[in-house]
């Protein structure tokens, strides 16, 4: 059993916890020994539950996305939250290509330096997002929860 392995069932608790100390490389780790069937939840509206480490709204919803999935890609093109108007204006949408490794991951880079990442972490759907700057953040394994997306 790997070290890896080893740290799958802490992985595991911390999902449920929605804990914010969950990083990239857990939840990778996770989804990779195929705990559940890691797939993502698909077409949908998701709650959008910020992380319990949050400078606002510690561990509560902030607001709603609606996903679409396709084959190659997750486009969240409509963040529904309080600042709706402002989202529509600036044009606050992402599209995620499915990752290379062959699981159910989807991530995006730009040349500015800005990661982000879904990850499938639990039988219910829930997704982990990861996102970062390699220029100011920690990108790779170690990068934080931003936030969760929740059927």
């Amino acid at each position: 059993m790997s070290a890896s392995d080893k740290d799958i069932p802490r992985a595991q608790e911390m999902i449920r916890n929605r804990d914010p100390e969950l990083t990239y490389g857990e939840s990778m780790d996770v989804m990779k020994n195929k705990i559940y069937n890691p797939t993502f939840a698909g077409n949908g509206c998701y709650k959008i539950r910020a992380s319990k480490n949050a400078q606002c709204c510690a561990g509560k919803v902030v607001g709603r996305v609606v996903a679409f999935d396709t084959p190659c890609c997750v486009w969240t093109p409509l963040f529904i939250t309080p600042l709706l108007p402002l989202s529509a204006l600036i044009g606050l949408c992402c599209c995620n290509c499915r990752d290379d490794n062959g699981l159910a991951s989807y991530s995006f880079s730009d040349a500015k330096g800005n990661f982000t990442a879904y990850v499938p972490c639990d039988e219910d759907g829930t997704i982990a997002c990861f996102t970062g700057n390699k220029f100011t953040d920690t990108v790779g394994d170690q990068m934080k929860v931003g936030y969760f997306l929740e059927k």
